[in-house]
């Protein structure tokens, strides 16, 4: 399998030249669960249960 390098940092170009600010936020963000991709999985939730009396 080839592992793919993905950027954790942006640099943020605005207007003027020169002004750069560089993002610590990640740029690529996990991609949602798919029913064509099962190996893509949300974090387990257990079920609600209710108490009878």
């Amino acid at each position: 399998m080839n592992k793919v390098a993905f950027p954790t940092k942006a640099d943020l170009n605005f207007g003027n030249e020169g002004d750069v600010l560089h993002s610590n936020k990640p740029t690529v963000t996990p991609p949602a669960p798919t029913p064509e991709d099962p190996t893509i999985t949300k974090r387990y939730r257990r079920p609600r249960t209710f108490r009878l009396n």
